[in-house]
């Protein structure tokens, strides 16, 4: 897997995209991308490469928000 925007810590990490959490909770809160110092995240763009093993048909791909109160403007959700 690489991502070339990725906060990597004890609770973050690229490592975790894949886990199915949908909440963020201490010491597994999923992937984020780092801190931008600006709303524009387009320069450069957030990419993420997951490599399956072999060529497959994807039906879907979900994105959900962070759920802590840094990742949702301060308010918990």
């Amino acid at each position: 897997m690489k991502a070339n925007c990725t906060l990597e810590n004890s609770d973050w990490g690229k490592t975790r995209l894949l886990e199915g959490t949908t909440t963020s909770v201490p010491g597994a809160k999923g992937f984020t991308s780092i801190d931008f110092p600006a709303a524009d995240v387009s320069d450069p763009p957030v990419r993420i490469e997951v490599d399956l093993g072999a060529d497959r048909t994807i039906g879907s791909v979900t994105l959900r928000p962070r759920t802590d109160a840094g990742g949702s403007g301060g308010l918990p959700r």
